[in-house]
């Protein structure tokens, strides 16, 4: 991903889209995955988004739109070892998260969809200036996780 560097007293490096949201949704791709499932995590980077699919629909007979207000973890145990380990906050804050980094870094809220077999997030990659001037944009790539 395009990592855009300012210099100033430090140096700040800023990736294209909200480290935070991105993290977020690892972590709940991890904590919400279906375990039974031997299908993998999949992180997928375009040119045009990054996708994050992990098996597993959505939890506990919620719906997509209650996302970012409660929430009922698949594997209570490994949410218990996150939470110990401080990667999750509290149950259900996880797409509120998501949702306040991108929104204060003026980027689009995820596209999310769901059946009762995969859950998947796509965040939007907003096309830089620098990046129509010839810099690579990064073509697909894709890393699966288990």
């Amino acid at each position: 991903m395009n990592t855009e560097y300012i210099i100033g007293a430090t140096r700040e490096e800023r990736l294209e889209l909200p480290e935070e949201a991105l993290r977020e949704a690892l972590v709940n791709a991890l904590v919400h995955r279906d375990y039974r499932s031997p299908a993998a995590i999949q992180v997928s980077i375009f040119k045009d988004r990054v996708e994050i699919t992990n098996p597993g629909g959505v939890v506990g007979g919620m719906e997509l739109k209650d996302l970012g207000t409660g929430s009922s973890p698949r594997n209570p145990l490994l949410f218990g070892t996150f939470f110990r380990m401080s990667l999750v906050e509290q149950v259900g804050s996880g797409f509120k998260r998501i949702r306040d980094a991108l929104q204060e870094a003026g980027q689009p809220e995820p596209q999310v969809k769901a059946n009762e077999h995969w859950f998947s997030v796509t965040f939007v990659r907003i096309e830089q200036e620098s990046n129509q001037k010839g810099s690579p944009t990064g073509s697909q790539e894709t890393s699966n996780h288990g």
